[in-house]
């Protein structure tokens, strides 16, 4: 090899050259494994990365043929790959990397990524090759293929129920509609509570099926975000599988979104009501919904004066507004009208007498209007059921509608429809008013990073890949990890650990003995260790099978690990 090399692509002028002690240098600095061979194929120069890549001393590698390092099923298309490009008059750049296999002294294979550049000087003619063991990207890879087929298939599956399950309710209120008489009579109230009391029991039947397919998907999720966030953190924000591990994690996040939406159609959705002035949040939103309609949409809203404060989730509120304001767009895509309201209001007896779900007192009132197309009277029937649209083929999910009804009425409220097609459609939305001054609610907490911890946490999990990926969290974070599988395994742990235990971290549902069970039997020798409870099942759910009381410490699956930390720092930090 020559004396001195060119540099390319190093800010520096055509005239500057590296030494070769220089050249050397920058080869061991490679995170990658480098490898350079002459002409003829032969390895000329590697770097210490390549000896702890493939086993071997450099010594054993010098001279042999580059071909050695790859398995014999891909030496000869190898070799073709590398004489494309000993044709470079000069400096070639590096070209795309191309997967292949590397073969270990050991014989052990695994998936690489091979990138080569040629540089022909006066005298000779050398190939780059850049080797990158690529296993953990093809991992995280064949994991995501593996939870998004299972994830189609359980989608399917439940769908298919949700729709047999619809039909058949369908059918039977269409014999009930034709027993419906023309006078506003006594009876005739009593058969139109009847069929109010039908479409409630479908949408209750229809909301435990959507749940129990959140639930199930929950602990998958949980698995595959969970990775994505540990390879994330486990090296440089520049490294080479970056990109490839934040499209895993977009594509979790985004079916995590959809078992959110679901949830909250089943109203099993995580709330943390505040007192709010509804007035207060449509005024933060304003811009977004401004740019949410389109140009030709004049937007008015009109809020009334000393409107009473309600309790609700103001992010689920505003998933409401949003939800609502998006359908009001695309009802008026020539272009109308768009008017929001607020008032106060009370829904008395007579109203309550005909509306089953609606309890006598004092509501905030909010009303959405639009000028659009309106709808018939058997597709008002349908909005609020999960999977049902009148948009074209892939512009909606059909969840939209369904997760504002479930938040409404998980928060205690209703909702009532007017449509009629050509006229526009009215959302009115009803919200318990409730008596008392709004309180500040103090962020600053939740903003701050969370430090680390040295404290013992015993965790059980019966789900293999979402333990082990919790460890690995809790680990990196600084805390001591007792694993268990089961309540026994668990048991037997607690019994064996001389130390303290600070934190049981365990799931809700488990076979022979669930988490409520498990911890009421260690804290009789452990009365002063604190207990996080986890599940799929939100804590509301899960607190109507008298597994937990509600005010409990508890966290959702799928949950992030900023999220598991926080919630952990908060345990530890509360004094009994």
């Amino acid at each position: 090899m020559d004396d001195r090399l060119r540099s390319a692509n190093l800010n520096e002028s055509p005239q500057q050259q590296w030494s070769k002690d220089e050249f050397r240098a920058l080869l061991e600095a490679a995170p990658d494994a480098m490898v350079i061979a002459n002409e003829h194929g032969r390895i000329a120069l590697v770097n210490a990365q390549t000896e702890k890549l493939f086993g071997y001393h450099r010594d054993e590698l010098l001279g042999q043929p580059v071909e050695m390092l790859i398995p014999n099923r891909y030496r000869g298309d190898h070799v073709h790959f590398r004489k494309d490009y000993t044709g470079a008059p000069r400096l070639r750049p590096m070209g795309a990397g191309r997967e292949l296999f590397g073969l270990r002294k050991d014989g052990s294979e695994f998936p690489v990524e091979i990138s080569l550049s040629p540089f022909r000087s006066e005298e000779r003619m050398v190939v780059f090759s850049a080797i990158r063991d690529i296993t953990l990207q093809k991992k995280a890879q064949d994991e995501l293929r593996e939870a998004k087929e299972a994830l189609e298939t359980r989608v399917q599956e439940r769908t298919a129920e949700l729709v047999q399950a619809n039909e058949a309710i369908q059918a039977e209120m269409v014999q009930r509609e034709l027993a419906m008489r023309q006078r506003d009579t006594e009876q005739e109230r009593a058969r139109r509570l009847e069929e109010q009391l039908l479409l409630s029991q479908k949408m209750e039947a229809i909301g435990r099926l959507a749940g129990g397919i959140a639930h199930d998907f929950n602990n998958l999720l949980g698995v595959i975000l969970g990775n994505a966030e540990m390879l994330l953190k486990a090296g440089p924000a520049n490294a080479p599988h970056v990109e490839r591990v934040e499209q895993i994690k977009l594509a979790g996040e985004e079916a995590a979104t959809v078992t959110r939406q679901l949830l909250a159609f089943a109203r099993q959705q995580v709330s943390e009501p505040q007192l709010l002035d509804l007035n207060v949040v449509l005024t933060d939103l304003e811009p977004l919904l401004r740019r949410i309609v389109e140009e030709n949409v004049r937007l008015e809203m009109v809020l009334s004066r000393d409107l009473g404060d309600i309790k609700n989730d103001r992010s689920q509120l505003s998933q409401v507004i949003l939800n609502l304001v998006a359908n009001a767009r695309d009802a008026m895509r020539q272009g109308g009208r768009l008017i929001i309201e607020t008032s106060n209001t009370y829904l008395g007896e007579a109203y309550a007498r005909d509306h089953l779900d609606v309890v006598p007192g004092p509501y905030v009132q909010l009303s959405v209007t639009d000028s659009g197309q309106g709808m018939d009277k058997e597709t008002v029937s349908r909005i609020f059921e999960p999977f049902f649209t009148t948009k074209e083929q892939g512009s909606g999910s059909g969840l939209g509608l369904a997760t504002v009804y479930g938040i409404v009425r998980q928060s205690g409220g209703h909702i009532w429809v007017y449509s009629e097609p050509g006229r526009g459609t009215t959302f009115k939305i009803y919200l318990p008013r409730v008596a008392g001054a709004l309180e500040e609610q103090d962020r600053h907490s939740q903003e701050q990073g969370v430090s680390n911890g040295t404290e013992t946490i015993l965790l059980v999990e019966d789900a293999k890949l979402l333990a082990r990926v919790t460890r690995d969290f809790l680990v990196s974070a600084g805390y001591r990890v007792l694993v268990a599988a089961e309540a026994a395994e668990a048991l037997h742990i607690a019994a064996e650990f001389p130390g303290k235990i600070h934190i049981l971290l365990t799931d809700v549902v488990m076979p022979h003995m669930n988490g409520r069970e498990l911890s009421e039997e260690l804290l009789k020798k452990r009365p002063d260790m604190k207990v996080l409870y986890m599940s799929g099942h939100t804590a509301g759910v899960i607190s109507q099978t008298a597994l937990l009381d509600e005010d409990v410490a508890f966290i959702e699956k799928p949950f992030s690990h900023d999220g598991l930390a926080r919630k952990i720092r908060q345990l530890l930090e509360t004094t009994t």
